[in-house]
């Protein structure tokens, strides 16, 4: 079975019908379909080795690379420091250079 997306009253209807004027979010399931519904562009993943060649364009388009995923992060690093520090850890206090800045909470907190 092939999806007929070559025909414009097909893939226009579709696209209406997905809302594809406004997909989303990258890691939503509709972003993708939609995308694959693009005028003038090949389906991905219809080729035999796609499987790897698709991962790698998700990965690429959602930024998560091996290397940031060993990284360790805003809250393990003050785990760390409260361990270290055992029951003479204070927070540190604004303004101090030990303090994360805001957008690192916010970072963080995946905000």
């Amino acid at each position: 079975m092939s999806i007929k997306r070559d025909s414009p009253e097909r893939r226009k209807a579709f696209r209406a019908r997905h809302n594809c004027g406004n997909p989303g979010p990258k890691w939503k399931a509709r972003y993708w379909s939609c995308r694959q519904w693009r005028a003038g562009s090949k389906v991905e993943g219809s080729e035999s080795s796609s499987e790897e060649k698709l991962e790698n364009l998700i990965l690429e388009e959602i930024d998560e690379s091996k290397a940031k995923k060993n990284k360790p992060g805003l809250w393990e690093n003050i785990r760390k420091k409260k361990k270290r520090m055992g029951k003479n850890y204070k927070p540190a206090k604004p303004g101090s250079k030990d303090r994360p800045s805001p957008e690192a909470y916010k970072k963080a907190q995946g905000k």
